[in-house]
């Protein structure tokens, strides 16, 4: 019995999807296809406010509006067909896909390659190495290295060879903030004070405290208005040992940076080829790579660096180090997974696909998202890095090296080596071997 009632269900089931599968006639149900198509962009280079043909099959829909980025920045819409979309290029969009929306629907077309529009001018400093505060036409500064800001604009840069720290007003009038001018090590009052060659600054935005990489005195300080305090590694003492402030080493810290509301910091530890952290509560402890050089991407302390010199991090949470002899760029997430964002590792100089660019010790690095800038240092040139692009561009500078200003291909550095970003269109490097800060807008 329950065999027979079996075979009477199997056909009535199959009449039922039978059913569903064939129209009155028999015929397969078509679903129609929305997505929109995006085959080719003419051209695909372009600067600001050019207008640019997109190309392709159901670029409109009655799914809802229309609308087209350029590399996640909106952009202005001339005219639409099915077929072709007419749009402005979208300012410092950078190099990235295409991509257009009806409604829910999203097609995403070939990579735009930004063309971006430098303007280079000296911010302050008279070009000769020296100490002296003052307005910007007079002051002096000597082989001048990292660099960071405050919300008001005021920078603030780490003067390596007057072993400094110096504050740059918004109107770039140059005060010393921290140390004496002779090297060595001493904590206390900010005239008072000694460094022996800092090269790394960071700005806290909660506290408005300034910490210091204090290279060769292997530890990291803080300056504060009441005075300068050593917060991590022993004076003179370089080692590798993870722990509390008191016991732990570090070898020749390039650079630092404030993360998060609880001050933690994130340390290029360069002469031991790694990346430290410091909690809250002061302990150091590797968060990449490890004492021994190497160029491996991977997880944590698997991972291997030679001599990283400088750190930031984007708006999307990454960190980016800029790893000098290895001659790239690494990219690391917040759980310290590391990888190569640009570099094939050579010494020398080259544009292009990202795992192919050369460069020539990057240093100073700064970053909006996946889109930033770097010093090229030996090189002379600023560089314009891509991520989602996986491209690499030379935005200033050439080989010649001088103190030029002008547009990206005029300019000319010496030695570029820091970098800091006030807002999405300035830039500042000190450019080390011309002993002056220089401004770089951006569009």
């Amino acid at each position: 019995m329950r065999k027979a009632l079996f075979l009477l269900v199997v056909p009535v089931v199959m009449v039922f999807f039978n059913g569903c599968l064939l129209n009155d006639d028999d015929d397969e149900i078509v679903v129609e296809e929305t997505k929109p198509v995006v085959s080719a962009l003419q051209p695909s280079t372009g600067k600001h406010g050019e207008q640019i043909a997109i190309k392709g099959s159901r670029l409109t829909s009655a799914e809802g509006p229309t609308s087209v980025t350029f590399n996640g920045k909106g952009a202005q819409i001339v005219s639409v067909t099915d077929t072709m979309i007419v749009a402005v290029v979208p300012l410092r969009s950078g190099a990235g896909p295409v991509r257009v929306f009806n409604g829910d629907e999203l097609g995403v077309g070939p990579v735009f390659n930004y063309i971006y529009t430098i303007t280079v001018s000296t911010f302050c400093g008279d070009g000769t190495a020296g100490h002296l505060d003052g307005g910007p036409l007079t002051a002096k500064f000597n082989s001048p290295a990292g660099l960071s800001a405050d919300e008001s604009g005021n920078i603030y840069v780490a003067d390596r060879l007057n072993h400094r720290i110096r504050r740059i007003a918004s109107n770039g009038f140059v005060t010393t903030i921290a140390g004496n001018g002779q090297p060595g090590h001493f904590d206390g009052t900010p005239a008072n004070t000694r460094f022996n060659e800092p090269t790394g600054v960071s700005y806290d935005k909660i506290t408005g405290d300034v910490f210091v990489a204090d290279r060769n005195n292997h530890c990291i300080r803080i300056v504060k208005f009441t005075g300068v305090n050593t917060v991590a590694g022993t004076p003179g003492g370089a080692g590798y040992v993870d722990g509390t402030a008191t016991v732990a080493r570090m070898n020749g810290p390039t650079d630092v940076q404030v993360y998060t509301e609880n001050a933690e910091l994130f340390i290029t530890d360069a002469g031991n080829n790694c990346i430290r952290h410091m909690d809250e509560n002061g302990v150091l402890s590797t968060f990449a790579g490890t004492n021994q050089p190497g160029l491996i991407d991977g997880q944590g302390t698997s991972s291997r660096f030679n001599t990283p010199y400088a750190i930031t991090y984007d708006s999307t949470g990454y960190f980016f180090v800029t790893d000098i002899v290895n001659n790239n760029v690494r990219r690391i997430t917040l759980d310290g997974l590391v990888s190569t964002a640009a570099g094939s590792g050579a010494k020398g100089y080259a544009d292009g696909s990202a795992p192919l660019a050369a460069f020539d010790e990057p240093s100073g690095i700064a970053m909006i998202g996946q889109v930033g800038f770097l010093c090229d240092r030996n090189n002379h040139r600023i560089r314009g890095i891509s991520v989602p692009g996986n491209l690499v561009t030379t935005v200033a500078g050439a080989s010649m090296t001088g103190l030029v200003n002008g547009d990206g291909s005029q300019a000319r550095f010496n030695e570029p080596g820091g970098m800091v970003q006030t807002d999405e269109a300035t830039f500042y490097i000190s450019d080390a071997a011309n002993h002056v800060i220089r401004k770089m807008v951006v569009e």
